[in-house]
């Protein structure tokens, strides 16, 4: 079989390679791998069985596994029409923290062999690091003994039981966990345990029943919210081989979906040969990629960093961008790096874009101001985009991603400004005001994860919005007050709608504050502002303090539910203060 030209930056196994091979390409992957570094990987394994069945009986002395950490800015996925076409009988493991970011697993059937932990796959990530289409015939460790801030699981079955771990755990054997997760059309057969903040299910079999709120027991309330099925979805695109070809197959939109849309006898999408995409590389400038859009054919971008002089320019209905390996779109003379047009349909996945020097006004824009041609039966997507904001330079954008278009669907995102990366070296220098813009209608979120803009994390115009589990924090580097100032108000909302919305539903909110350098208390009015009217509604929202000095006066508009250290007790270790509010307005 002859495999297109993908670049230096691809690894392609097969399983008649020794494992022990197989073991030192995947572990020195790992070694070399830096999120603040131009190195990409990507990882695809061809249908087989990698390592030795029979280790999964002897867990404790097994040999022949196949057996990696799995680093960062590093993709793997197995390359069936299947999850059970590539069969791996060993771990491709993760044993993070907080700190553990941009690095993902996708379309394989996992057989658990760690002698650490055995029978169960450990995946101890934070942010950026999904889960997607994965069939595990054992445990689920997400964080049994380890404090993460993570990231999201899709279209994935387990047969034994997911742990997140005990986040409300101190001073015990495998205390901490997860603080939250998004977990979305699923199945877990053997059930989820674990508590900490706040955890979503949407569309998951064997999820845990909705306990958000108040309850007996001395481990403190209820932290699940469990939605019977997920109103609207799109699952990543991948790129997989049949007899010979390699080809991508392109999930549908999903209504009202619930558990796996795999293994079921008729796929859900459609399947594009591998000669309808541009092969980009990133040597490729964006004139070059614009002339291949234009001429009909989707895009593979191969991994690495694109340094583009204009804007990635998507016009025609129906078009894929479809990353590898955490391929970064990287703007370089100050213009946006992606633009989608008013067409409906588009689906972008798994790639990431990083601000440049020169400021952005947007670094995503999708559709331009006005647009009118979204489709609610195909909307245009955005799985598993990432967007950062000060990474080995210090970029910089006004605002990172601008959602225009109705009917616009994000699935799983991480969009950041800078806290703890080399290029994050003050207020002014990884400049970043707000995170998501969305001016559409009937725009739906899922999973997202928006931090340390020095504004709004999130500003909402368009009316009937819908949001499903929603993580941020305010940013770190504030000094003093003044930069913290939204006119005469003190602080910025990490979520906000326009006064003239007239509905909107958020479910699933994990909001942390947090004020590391400053010299004064940080004084911030609201976490969430929204119009006070029938139509707008929010539950499961839970506030964080977690460390420095200020507070929040209010969790949604002037309410005098406070969030700060000494205001509000914590029922989660080593976090200052925590306050729920069950439902909002007419809740507790």
């Amino acid at each position: 079989m002859t495999s297109p030209d993908f670049g230096p930056n691809v690894i392609l196994l097969d399983p008649s390679m020794p494992v022990d091979r197989i073991n030192e390409t995947l572990q020195r992957v790992e070694k070399d791998s830096d999120p603040w570094a131009k190195a990409r990987t990507a990882i695809y394994l061809l249908p087989g069985t990698y390592g030795k069945p029979a280790a999964q009986n002897a867990q404790k002395a097994a040999a022949g596994y196949i057996n990696s950490v799995v680093g960062p800015m590093t993709s793997i996925q197995g390359l069936g029409a299947e999850p059970g076409d590539v069969v791996v009988n060993g771990n491709l493991r993760i044993i993070g923290n907080l700190g553990t970011f941009w690095r993902s697993l996708q379309n394989m059937r996992i057989n658990p062999i760690d002698p650490e932990s055995p029978g169960a796959l450990r995946w101890i990530v934070s942010e950026a690091s999904p889960l997607r289409r994965i069939d595990i015939s054992g445990d689920l460790d997400l964080g049994v003994g380890h404090v993460a801030f993570g990231a999201a699981i899709g279209n994935t079955r387990v047969s034994g039981v997911v742990n997140s771990g005990n986040g409300r755990a101190k001073d015990v054997p495998g205390a901490g966990g997860q603080a939250h997760y998004y977990a979305q059309n699923s199945v877990f057969k053997g059930g989820w345990i674990g508590q900490s903040v706040n955890f979503v299910f949407s569309g998951v079999q064997g999820a845990p029943p909705t306990d958000f709120g108040p309850r007996a027991g001395k481990d403190g309330p209820g932290d699940k919210t469990t939605l019977g099925t997920t109103p609207v979805s799109r699952d990543a695109p991948f790129l997989f081989v049949d007899r010979g070809r390699y080809s991508v197959f392109v999930p549908k939109a999903r209504m009202n979906a619930r558990g796996i849309a795999w293994g079921l006898g008729k796929p859900n999408g459609d399947v594009q040969p591998i000669n309808a995409y541009f092969i980009a590389k990133p040597t490729d400038n964006a004139a070059t990629i614009n002339a291949a859009l234009a001429g009909g054919k989707n895009l593979l971008l191969t991994p690495g960093v694109y340094e583009l002089d204009a804007p990635i320019d998507v016009t025609r209905p129906g078009t894929v961008v479809l990353g590898m390996g955490y391929a970064t779109l990287q703007p370089v003379r100050g213009t946006s790096a992606l633009r989608i047009g008013d067409v409906p349909g588009v689906v972008v996945s798994s790639l990431v874009v990083d601000a440049g020097l020169l400021n952005s006004d947007v670094l995503i824009e999708v559709g331009p101001k006005g647009a009118n041609h979204g489709s609610a039966a195909n909307p245009t997507s955005l799985v598993d985009v990432y967007v950062r904001v000060g990474t080995d330079i210090s970029g910089k954008a006004t605002t990172s991603v601008e959602i225009n278009q109705n009917h616009a669907l994000i699935n799983h995102t991480w969009i950041w400004r800078g806290d703890l990366s080399p290029g994050a070296k003050g207020w002014e220098t990884n400049a970043g005001d707000v995170g998501l813009v969305v001016n559409g209608d009937n725009v739906t979120v899922l999973g997202a994860y928006v931090e340390h803009y020095r504004k709004q994390q999130v500003l909402w115009n368009g009316d009937g919005g819908r949001t499903i589990f929603f993580q941020s924090e305010p940013p770190h580097d504030a000094l003093t007050q003044s930069d913290r100032m939204n006119g005469t108000e003190k602080g910025y909302a990490y979520y906000e709608l326009a006064p003239t919305v007239r509905t909107h539903e958020g479910i699933g909110f994990a909001l942390y504050g947090a004020a590391s350098k400053s010299t004064e208390p940080i004084i911030q009015m609201s976490e969430i502002k929204a119009p006070e009217r029938p139509g707008i509604s929010f539950r499961s929202v839970t506030g964080v303090w977690l460390f420095g000095h200020g507070q929040y006066l209010n969790t949604f508009n002037s309410d005098g539910r406070a969030v700060g250290k000494d205001i509000v007790p914590s029922f989660v270790p080593g976090i200052a203060a925590t306050r729920q509010v069950v439902a909002w307005p007419d809740g507790n």
